[in-house]
């Protein structure tokens, strides 16, 4: 009987992988390490119809796509995104969620005042259904109601809560479904070997120097991972002094498209050539980026001319600064249309330029031109406005994973999501930095995606101080 052990990142399973190769355990040729997207994609090539599953930036554009179709009733913002979202990753493809979009749930059942937020959803699939593409809930669903039986097996969930819609699609098969949870609901005491220190730095930056100072004192033949709020910045801190010492430090970490340097020029670009008036702010700022390819002087000029003329409209400050950057045009050509994503090779050579010498700079801008194309991409797939392209930006990441130097890092600094998903034991030393309510609140969502998943009788996992537990506890193991 086939075995499939599931787990809640790539990296877990692939870990899992290796190690039961090393013991030579012979049932590793009948055990698929995997995750629930991964092994949804495995089961939609086998089993699904002509359609692909949809992508994150292909969601992302479908969905602010159908909050621009519902006019007044939804404004089109990164806060009504997430609502959205927030109700689509966590009923649809279940029977009841189901129900309530095609009519057939009692109206008397629902909240007050959720007929918008269904209808954006109903218009989300329809986007996605046109454009030849499926939402992985949807998915799941449709698998369930055609009927697919796999054959015989049994399925482990290692450390994962699956969502309705999986668990629907579990519930049709011939299937052993069992549940393995490290935690048990509880903190547990650190086991007999494990020493437990606590660290009180006086001050921001104060931190930095305590963690360097710890790390310098470890063994060289020990690892050390390091949970942050913030892996990028902690990096920047730490590292110069760690390399100094032949440690090697990496981070995995990522941004939103609008800290990038590109994609503050393009947020910028947009805001000059959307806005009613003319936005000072907004061409100062795009002066001063090193994407504009104005020289120091000449932005700073710019800019004390445009804030110092207040008589100064929209279209003269445009066409001020196209005058002095000859980058503005590009950017121009970007926000009007999603097809001039042709010309995205300018902006990559731009950041070759900018980022000489600096490899980890260049690296994050052209991710950020990456996920631009990506975005574009799919708003051309879908014919969707430009606008909606936009928006879907604003809420785009970029990974900014890096690493100081080749070879197998000894520090790696990451989230806590991630350093709780990795293997136990992966690392001889972890510290969890920013342990505070700030960082981490402890604070319920309810909005109305939750009164209607409540109202449905979806349930919607476990408590925020449960889910803080269960955290820590994964990094600490």
């Amino acid at each position: 009987m086939e075995k499939i052990v599931l787990f809640s990142s790539m990296d877990a399973a692939l870990a899992a992988r290796k190690r039961m190769a090393r013991a030579c355990d012979p049932e590793v040729f009948a055990t698929t390490y995997s995750t629930p997207r991964a092994w949804l994609g495995e089961l939609w090539e086998a089993y699904g119809d002509s359609r692909r599953i949809a992508a994150r930036s292909e969601r992302s554009v479908a969905l602010f796509s159908a909050l621009e179709a519902q006019g007044d009733a939804l404004w089109a913002s990164q806060g009504t995104w997430r609502l959205a979202m927030r109700l689509i990753d966590g009923g649809l493809g279940t029977v009841e969620l189901h129900a309530a979009l095609s009519g057939a749930a009692s109206a008397e059942a629902l909240p007050a005042g959720c007929e918008a937020l269904l209808n954006c959803v109903h218009a989300y699939e329809g986007i996605l259904l046109r454009a030849g593409l499926i939402d992985e809930g949807r998915a799941w669903r449709v698998l369930s109601e055609e009927q697919v039986l796999l054959p015989e097996c049994e399925v482990v969930l290692q450390d994962v809560r699956p969502a309705c819609a999986l668990e629907e699609f579990l519930a049709s098969q011939n299937a052993t479904v069992r549940e393995e949870l490290a935690f048990s609901g509880e903190i547990a005491r650190a086991p007999e070997g494990i020493a437990v220190r606590f660290a009180f730095p006086s001050g921001r930056y104060a931190e930095p120097a305590l963690l360097a100072e710890f790390i310098s004192n470890v063994p060289a033949c020990e690892t050390v991972g390091i949970a942050s709020r913030n892996p990028r910045a902690l990096y920047e801190a730490i590292a110069p002094a760690l390399c100094s010492l032949g440690i090697l430090v990496a981070c995995r970490a990522s941004i939103p498209f609008a800290a990038t340097d590109f994609g503050r020029a393009f947020e910028c670009a947009a805001a000059l050539c959307s806005a009613d008036c003319v936005d000072v702010a907004a061409a100062a700022d795009f002066a001063l980026n090193p994407f504009s390819r104005m020289g120091k002087r000449a932005a700073f000029d710019f800019a004390a001319t445009i804030r110092g003329n207040r008589l100064i409209d929209k279209e003269a400050c445009l066409a001020l600064l196209r005058e002095e950057s000859r980058a503005f045009e590009y950017f121009e050509d970007l926000v009007e249309s999603p097809e001039a994503v042709t010309i995205a090779g300018v902006f990559e050579d731009a950041a070759r330029s900018i980022g000489a010498g600096r490899e980890a700079y260049t690296k994050e801008q052209l991710s950020a031109i990456g996920t631009l194309r990506d975005a574009f991409g799919a708003a051309c797939a879908m014919d969707a406005e430009q606008s909606a392209c936009v928006a879907a930006l604003e809420c785009a990441s970029v990974n900014v994973s890096r690493q100081a130097e080749a070879g197998g890092p000894r520090v790696v600094i990451m989230s806590q999501a991630q350093l709780a998903a990795c293997e136990p034991r992966s690392f001889d030393h972890v510290v969890l930095t920013d342990m505070t309510s700030v960082a981490y609140p402890l604070k319920e969502t309810h909005d109305i995606a939750v009164e209607i998943l409540d109202a449905l009788g979806i349930g919607r996992g476990p408590e925020a101080l449960l889910r803080a537990r269960e955290a820590f506890s994964g990094c600490v193991r």
